[in-house]
């Protein structure tokens, strides 16, 4: 045996098939049958048609099938406004002013009631001490048995 330091190299030749890389006609150009050209003919509308129906007065027989399109998008628009949460210092804000409002209102109800109040008790005693106070006696008797009071002058 004999060193050598050569590199072997071995290589496998292949027989390569040609691929073919076109693609068929129908893929560019469609060819229609005689059948399916008279089925397109029988559906498609002609000039004069579309003319004579733009002459008619629109029927109304499908309101929901057509839409604006100018209200859908202002109704989207809207319910994204309404879907967006404040930030965090306006919600703290809203909160405080809710506070504030609240405290008003709890203030305006207690005058009313202070005024209501001063409204039917001015100038009448309150409490047990102005019970042994006299108070000026009507004319109508305390009990039923009493005689009433006349006034004779």
């Amino acid at each position: 045996m004999s060193k050598s330091t050569e590199i072997m190299t071995v290589t496998l030749k292949d027989d390569e098939e040609e691929i073919k890389n076109e693609r068929p006609e129908s893929y560019y150009r469609v060819s229609y049958t005689a059948e399916e050209k008279s089925a397109f003919e029988q559906a498609a509308l002609t000039a004069e048609q579309i003319f004579r129906e733009l002459s008619l007065p629109p029927i109304d027989a499908w309101p929901l099938k057509v839409m604006s399109i100018e209200r859908h998008n202002a109704q989207v628009e809207r319910e994204k406004k309404k879907k967006k949460r404040a930030g965090k210092k306006k919600r703290e804000n809203m909160v405080e002013c809710r506070e504030r409002r609240q405290k008003r209102e709890k203030e305006r109800k207690k005058a009313a009631a202070e005024k209501y109040k001063k409204k039917f008790w001015v100038g009448k005693p309150k409490g047990k001490k102005a019970k042994g106070q006299s108070i000026a006696k009507s004319d109508k008797p305390k009990f039923r048995t009493e005689a009433p009071k006349f006034r004779t002058e």
